[in-house]
């Protein structure tokens, strides 16, 4: 018999968009777009790198106050199980890029987003 073997999930932050009624968007893209259902794993597009979540609150936050953005954005805590590549980047027709990531950038292959918390990283109740 085979053992299985599980691999260990990770928590984590996302920065997203509201998209539609019940799906999200990562903030920040290249043109690649990946939706986001609350409590649903998502996996990393064919032909694109890893996906990417901040470690810890304070990074969402330096990351935010910095590099500005949109108004709309939400911050959930997630679960993601940690990628083996290094570097986020992007294979479209004509163009391979690489991107350098902000302080506390983690690399995923999978993302689950649990629940939408503020900036301070607690829960809405």
């Amino acid at each position: 018999m085979k053992k299985k073997i599980f691999k260990r999930k990770r928590n984590g932050f996302k920065i997203c968009r509201k998209f539609f009624k019940d799906d999200y968007r990562s903030a920040f893209t290249d043109g690649n777009v990946v939706n986001y259902f609350l409590g649903e794993w998502i996996e990393k597009p064919k032909k694109c790198g890893p996906l990417a979540v901040f470690d810890t609150i304070e990074h969402v936050n330096q990351f935010l106050w910095y590099g500005g953005g949109y108004n709309n954005q939400k911050i959930f805590k997630c679960k993601y199980i940690k990628s083996k590549e290094t570097y986020l980047y992007t294979m479209r027709p004509f163009i391979s890029s690489r991107f350098i990531l902000p302080k506390g950038t983690c690399l995923a292959d999978k993302v689950k987003l649990i629940e939408q918390v503020n900036w301070l990283g607690m829960t809405y109740d």
